[in-house]
């Protein structure tokens, strides 16, 4: 969900929460790795897919890295602006 397109409301509130969920996700994932590739098994004999549990994992640390990269450059930028003020407020 993070990797496509939704409103922009919906893409902040889970990009402030992934990091609190990443330990779980990841968890589940590596529990599920034995299943990787395996065909779903479906009560009414319908084909449902494989699982890709290790995929999934890869995409899960790509998401978490793209975040972490955002936050330093909003710190970066956060703390560029506060010296640029703190500079002004001194040469005033």
């Amino acid at each position: 969900m993070l990797e496509g397109s939704c409103c922009e409301y919906l893409r902040e509130v889970m990009e402030r929460s992934f990091p609190d969920y990443y330990d779980y996700y990841e968890s589940i994932c590596k529990s599920c790795l034995s299943s990787h590739g395996q065909t779903m098994q479906d009560p009414f004999g319908e084909r449902r897919g494989i699982f890709v549990y290790g995929d999934i994992l890869k995409r899960l640390v790509v998401i978490k890295k793209r975040l972490e990269e955002k936050a330093d450059k909003l710190s970066d930028d956060n703390l560029s602006d506060s010296e640029s003020k703190t500079q002004n407020s001194t040469n005033s």
